[in-house]
């Protein structure tokens, strides 16, 4: 794990963090910096911007008031959120857990992007975020294909509010991370509430040839465009503790950790084995199948993972993502390096050696 951390920076990575729980212990591996400005040394313990690793915790929320009898999996949105969604008649609870329901992506559309460029610091509202997706109609037919939404977690978000009659940040304290001991863990109102001391600041990276602008994006408010669908802020351990109790159903019955694990195929377009869950990903890699989800905001790209069980666990995060408009030499390693170092490690969780083709993509060597 220390050269998976030295060529992860070395591909103009700021920071690299793991943690690795393979059943017998946790090692802990941290690179880097946490504060480019402040030249602060990232801690494996350190907060960060988990992303889409947010959809686990809001699917967990659905699942418990599934238990309680409030919400109904195949039951139609309209019934819980009359008019807010086009087809929200023909689409369940289920399909926007799953990605089935066909709602544009709004991270999708032109304007949205246009805006962030204009002003990164904006508030959205969550009626504002759904208006930039509806317009452009389904991409497909609810439940004729899969297709990756965050407007579906949108609308889950404000069914999650209407039915428990609470906003998401209590829900998730009361429900989630209170529960577990969670102390690092919340869906912050705007913003990260401290991003100095023990809190890992993400960049985003523009390569052009051989110079790197870095652009800091801690301050910038997440919630206000991702919310249900990517907001939250969390460390490692605290995250290692929750893919851990999801999977050994601690946090909702037998019944619905089936339905959790019930899972759709990516179409053939994707050319993957993995599939989708509710919230959750099973992932094929060279070592085995592993469960949980990745993330990604401006400044980071995480993943929780754990075996089926939740006896072994892995998270890691990386505290930079390139942007721009033609990918070149810079993103092309960033991407390699970043995608070789997630396999490695959880190989290292699931005590097998990597492939060596995948340490090749991972020092950018022939092999």
């Amino acid at each position: 794990m220390d050269e998976v951390a030295q060529q992860v920076v070395g591909a103009a990575v700021p920071g690299f963090i793991a943690r690795i729980d393979d059943g017998r212990g946790a090692e802990r591996t941290a690179l880097g910096v946490a504060d480019r400005e402040a030249d602060r040394a990232i801690q494996a313990t350190d907060q960060f911007q988990i992303g889409s690793i947010t959809k686990a915790f809001m699917a967990t929320l659905c699942l418990q008031l599934v238990d309680e009898g409030k919400v109904d999996l195949d039951a139609p949105v309209a019934e819980y959120l009359p008019g807010v969604a086009p087809n929200g008649k023909k689409i369940t609870v289920r399909m926007l857990l799953n990605h089935t329901s066909g709602l544009f992506d709004y991270i999708d559309d032109d304007k949205f992007w246009a805006s962030w460029e204009t002003n990164p610091e904006r508030l959205w509202t969550e009626d504002q975020l759904l208006a930039m997706a509806f317009p452009h109609g389904p991409n497909f037919e609810p439940g004729e294909s899969w297709g990756y939404s965050n407007t579906g977690y949108i609308v889950i978000g404000k069914l999650l509010q209407k039915v428990a009659g609470q906003n998401l940040p209590e829900l998730v304290d009361e429900r989630i991370t209170a529960p577990l001991g969670l102390k690092k863990t919340y869906l912050p109102e705007t913003v990260a509430t401290n991003i100095d001391q023990g809190y890992a600041r993400g960049y985003s990276v523009k390569f052009d040839g051989a110079s790197l602008e870095y652009t800091d994006t801690a301050a910038w408010p997440i919630d206000g465009r991702a919310g249900a669908a990517g907001a939250m802020i969390s460390d490692q351990d605290d995250l290692a503790v929750f893919v851990s109790a999801l999977f050994a159903g601690k946090l909702f019955s037998d019944e619905q950790l089936t339905q959790l694990k019930t899972v759709v195929d990516l179409p053939a377009a994707y050319r993957s084995e993995n599939a989708y869950g509710l919230g959750v990903h099973r992932v094929v890699t060279p070592c085995g199948t592993v469960w949980g989800l990745r993330g990604q905001t401006d400044g980071h790209q995480s993943f929780a993972m754990a075996t089926e069980d939740g006896k072994r666990t892995a998270v890691s995060d990386v505290t930079a993502v390139p942007y721009g408009d033609e990918w070149n030499d810079g993103m092309r390693r960033w991407s390699e390096v970043t995608e070789a170092a997630e396999v490695v490690t959880l190989c290292q969780m699931l005590g097998k050696p990597a492939p060596a083709s995948v340490g090749a993509r991972l020092r950018g060597t022939p092999g």
